[in-house]
């Protein structure tokens, strides 16, 4: 099934009723009123995600922006390297004093109006020592993060694979566990049209992208799921 990157995939309002509703034909109660929208909103950020995975320029961008956050932080920490003693120093004198060619006699300035006529420090040494340690870290969570998003285009899936529909149907599966508190290694599903899972999953699969996925290759990624999470018990 290819997916349109230019539609926005999303459950509408009547999709979250129609699967509430699918719910509580089961049995299902819910904990409170935002439990089933903060799950569906889980999902498609997850979908969206996943979908944008395929999309090496999108990716590429991502890259980049970090690369230039990372260059800017390190001008900046270096900006406060030279500068440090400026940053943190009263050395210029406001004006109005005497200049040193002006050949009219002026008494001294005594220390006290000297003292007043420098403009302030606008930072102490420690707070340059701060704003530079925040940057560091900055830094380092700029180059860290560029790095691995340059390491995950190199294996980013094939565009011929669809994550995000695996995502998707493993979206709802967790739904599905969730509302009724079984374990996803537990969870009940075949091709039957009597299993209240495999009816479930497809149509919220159905309902999130207007099209329908046929039901033996729903099963068929839920199984898989469900057996990585039987692999983590043993």
């Amino acid at each position: 099934m290819t997916i349109d990157f230019n539609y926005q995939h999303d459950f509408s309002e009547q999709a979250e009723r129609e699967i509430l509703s699918m719910l509580k034909a089961q049995g299902f109660s819910m904990p409170h009123d935002d439990w089933l929208r903060a799950k569906l909103h889980d999902i498609t950020n997850r979908f969206h995600w996943a979908a944008e995975s395929r999309k090496k320029d999108t990716h590429q961008a991502t890259v980049d922006a970090w690369r230039r956050t990372q260059d800017a932080v390190s001008t900046t920490i270096r900006y406060l390297d030279s500068q440090r003693f400026e940053l943190s120093t009263a050395t210029e004198i406001v004006a109005g004093l005497p200049d040193s060619w002006d050949d009219e006699q002026r008494n001294p300035m005594t220390d006290a109006e000297l003292e007043a006529a420098l403009v302030p420090a606008e930072f102490t040494v420690g707070e340059v020592e701060i704003a530079k340690r925040v940057l560091e870290r900055l830094l380092a969570n700029a180059t860290d993060l560029a790095g691995a998003l340059e390491n995950w285009l190199d294996r980013r899936p094939a565009k011929n694979e669809q994550p995000e529909i695996d995502g998707l149907i493993r979206g709802l599966a967790r739904l599905w566990c969730a509302a009724f508190k079984v374990p996803i290694a537990r969870i009940k599903i075949s091709e039957s049209s009597g299993s209240p899972a495999a009816s479930f999953i497809e149509a919220g699969v159905t309902m999130f992208l207007g099209k329908t996925l046929s039901r033996k290759s729903i099963v068929t990624h839920v199984i898989a799921y469900r057996d990585e999470e039987k692999a983590k018990l043993s």
